[in-house]
């Protein structure tokens, strides 16, 4: 049973990892921030965001980072590297999840049951590790300790996977702190006085390693905290919570998850009570992701360890129930095709990321590189709010400023100002922020030269993008970019950029150029020739360029 548990887990890894390394093709904006890191640590430049500046924390998901660097380190892509790390993250998934239905006595429902170790995997957070974010990888070394405090094994060992939960992400250290606290419960209520002793040990052992952590990374990159989690500050605990209620609405099928766990309380009640204890980190990490600022949540992925904690309490209950006889048992084969349900959206994303035409556009990542290597000499100031792409697809050493702040500090901790932008004085400037020009005003181009302030300024809705930045720092960066290129209109050329020729798209991303660079004609020309390609070219592409 260990053999064919082992295996089939193994299957399972691998297919996602082949899946992911030749059916996407790209990574997601955000997730390129984090690789750039570890691509100026390999090439020398220690932890920042671009040669010659200060050690930068834009990157908070440390010991993702950490072992980023070291696959890498063995000759792997960074891109590969996270793939290979999350599909270990499938399979020590998968091996626990079967371990649990492995234990169902009758073979048949041992088999029907076993969908769940498939199912399971399309959860809405996969769009974020196909993605290339830590999401699988994450939820593996959180499922572990969940399932050692349900079979009382090695509870001693629970602190120090609590530490890796918080070196791992910021909000690993609320996961971590409620799986020490109710171990420590269960370890007091069930009398295990000699487990305590060792218990207690690995707790000094813990806080010894997060205490000399953050000294250390104080030391290192001056500042109290990650570069994100200043910007994650803005909002305010009102419009926080009012935005994640909205945006819970959004993802219909979280709640299929919660209205199982909702029906097995309510009809195996005497089964379900003794696993409620397991939900209680999900639980109090879901309320304090609802007071926070949750940007680019993409996939759902900070709630990511939250349903893996549902479905490990709810393949447990299946198992006991089954195991036990219980009455009214039948209701339990319809959870399968509850978590199919859920999986619908994550089906129905990977169709629409799937069936994009590369003729009809451009590849940002490709953009990016060819404009690097073509357009710049590599002393340039490039001021921007898309951090991912054009970071890591540079060929120069630029210097780069994050103007919503996460690879920036001045950004990160202060308001963005017109005095900041005007001292910085951008070479290039690029931004996102959908606008109204219609569709037919770029003559059947992928961009579009604005040619009058009037028309610049025209083209955004100017009261919806002022009540947003008193909010977050991402409207507050755009606000900033049409005051400063408005005073400054004279000196640069600007663009409109589509990437995508939709006629019910609008534009979405502004790009300005210093007319003194004179290379407005081959920017043109650049996206003119990246459109005539018949294909773009993908991360595997670029990367050997």
């Amino acid at each position: 049973m260990k053999k064919n548990n082992f295996l089939l887990s193994l299957i399972i890894a691998t297919l996602y990892f082949l899946f992911n390394r030749y059916a996407v093709q790209n990574f997601d904006e955000d997730a390129y921030i984090l690789y750039r890191y570890v691509d100026m640590f390999n090439k020398g430049y220690g932890i920042t965001y671009y040669p010659g500046a200060q050690p930068i924390e834009g990157a908070t998901d440390f010991l993702w980072l950490v072992m980023l660097i070291g696959i890498s380190k063995l000759g792997f892509d960074v891109g590969t590297a996270a793939i290979l790390l999350n599909s270990i993250g499938v399979f020590i998934v998968n091996f626990i999840l079967l371990k649990l239905i492995f234990r169902i006595e009758n073979i048949t429902q041992r088999i029907f049951f076993a969908s769940i170790s498939i199912l399971w995997l399309l959860f809405y957070p996969l769009i974020a590790a196909l993605g290339g974010f830590s999401v699988l990888m994450y939820c593996g070394l959180f499922i572990i300790p969940l399932f050692l405090i349900h079979d009382r094994i090695h509870l001693a060992y629970i602190p120090l996977f609590a530490i890796s939960l918080g070196l791992f992400r910021p909000d690993g250290v609320v996961l971590g702190f409620f799986l020490t606290l109710i171990t420590l419960y269960l370890l007091i209520k069930e009398k295990r006085n000699h487990v305590i002793k060792l218990f207690s040990l690995n707790i000094l052992i813990a806080v010894g390693i997060g205490f000399f952590y953050y000294i250390w990374r104080y030391n290192y990159f001056g500042n109290a905290l990650p570069l994100p989690l200043y910007v994650k500050q803005t909002g305010g605990f009102i419009v926080n919570l009012k935005n994640n209620i909205s945006n819970a609405l959004l993802y219909k099928h979280f709640f299929i998850y919660v209205f199982i766990i909702m029906i097995f309380f309510v009809f195996y009640w005497k089964i379900a009570k003794s696993k409620l204890i397991l939900l209680v980190p999900a639980l109090f990490l879901y309320l304090f992701l609802s007071i926070s600022h949750q940007s680019q949540n993409i996939g759902f992925r900070f709630q990511a360890t939250i349903i893996i904690s549902m479905i490990f309490v709810i393949t447990a209950i299946i198992v006991e129930i089954i195991n036990k006889k219980t009455p009214k048992s039948y209701l339990i084969y319809f959870v399968p095709f509850l978590f199919l349900i859920a999986d619908l959206k994550t089906i129905n994303e990977l169709k629409y990321r799937f069936n994009k035409n590369a003729n009809n556009e451009i590849s940002i990542p490709e953009f990016t590189h060819e404009f690097s290597k073509k357009l710049l000499k590599g002393n340039e100031t490039i001021a921007l709010t898309e951090a991912g792409f054009f970071s890591f697809f540079q060929t120069k050493n630029n210097k780069l400023i994050d103007l919503v702040g996460l690879n920036t500090p001045y950004t990160a901790k202060n308001k963005l100002n017109l005095k900041y932008y005007t001292a910085l004085d951008p070479d290039v400037i690029y931004y996102m922020r959908p606008n109204k020009m219609p569709p037919n005003e770029f003559n059947n181009k992928l961009y579009k030269k604005v040619e009058t302030v009037a028309e610049f300024q025209n083209a955004y809705d100017l009261n919806e993008i002022w009540n947003l930045a008193k909010y977050s720092k991402v409207p507050l960066a755009t606000q900033q970019s049409i005051i400063y290129l408005s005073k400054h209109w004279n000196e640069y050329d600007v663009y409109f950029l589509r990437y995508r020729k939709d006629p019910y798209r609008i534009s979405e991303y502004t790009f300005a150029l210093k007319k003194e660079l004179k290379n407005s004609q081959n920017f043109e020309k650049l996206l003119d020739s990246l459109k005539s390609n018949s294909k773009s070219l993908t991360y595997y592409d670029l990367i050997k360029r």
